[in-house]
């Protein structure tokens, strides 16, 4: 920026099916929510929205940029602190996974990407993104998702065990359909290994089946972030 700003630029490509540029009302409509989701949550844990521009077939969101990407390690307290204060403002972010939580020049976590995120009451908004199929993220998908249905807190609750609390990719070493195929199976990803992380193994087995609620086929039956923020912060 003129500033001297670093920021990241996110972009939405525009384009009809033939490469040409077809322009709609619908288009800005979605970016709108998108940006309107982000610009919603005031809190240390969402990384701020600055803006966005339409630039030659292409909506560009701008946030700030993170130098240290995504996270790679253990941080569930922070993003489950985020996640339980963006459903409390009635927001569903529904693509929550590691590569959408970036870590601040301070060392703390930042959740990013709203370009799935759905407003209590309002529209939903889906916009497809790298390694994604018809807009989801398939080994962070919970069940009901795969079979359709809307995302919900519950649904971002199973993404959160899922990614978050493992720091591990979900079903390691098997392909999108092999791990899609596991989850229809009720086949759980094998027990994270907490070393470093966990002290002793009572709080070690207090975690993994924190993982296996939040991983329930019933949604109903899965934790709330606020009781994730809970249970790992004792």
């Amino acid at each position: 920026m003129r500033n001297g700003q670093l920021v990241a630029i996110k972009c939405i490509e525009m384009f009809g099916n033939w490469g040409t540029w077809r322009p709609h009302g619908k288009h800005w409509k979605h970016a709108a929510h998108e940006l309107y989701a982000w610009s919603k949550c005031d809190h240390p844990g969402v990384l701020k929205a600055l803006g966005f521009a339409l630039i030659e077939g292409f909506i560009l969101l701008v946030s700030p940029w993170m130098r240290n990407g995504p996270l790679s390690n253990y941080s569930c307290l922070e993003i489950a602190h985020t996640l339980e204060y963006i459903h409390h403002k009635g927001i569903v972010h529904g693509d929550l996974k590691a590569e959408n939580v970036l870590v601040s020049d301070t060392g703390h976590t930042q959740l990013v990407d709203f370009g799935s995120a759905t407003l209590t009451n309002y529209l939903s908004l889906c916009f497809t993104q790298t390694s994604r199929t018809h807009g989801l993220s398939l080994r962070f998908a919970a069940p009901e998702i795969l079979d359709g249905e809307p995302h919900t807190i519950e649904s971002d609750v199973y993404a959160l065990g899922m990614q978050i609390l493992t720091g591990e990719l979900p079903y390691a070493g098997m392909s999108d359909q092999a791990a899609v195929a596991s989850v229809f199976r009720q086949l759980n990803p094998p027990r994270p290994v907490f070393n470093g992380v966990i002290s002793n193994q009572r709080a070690n087995d207090k975690l993994w089946g924190l993982l296996l609620r939040c991983w329930n086929h019933d949604p109903e039956s899965r934790p709330t972030a606020a009781e994730v923020l809970i249970e790992i912060a004792e």
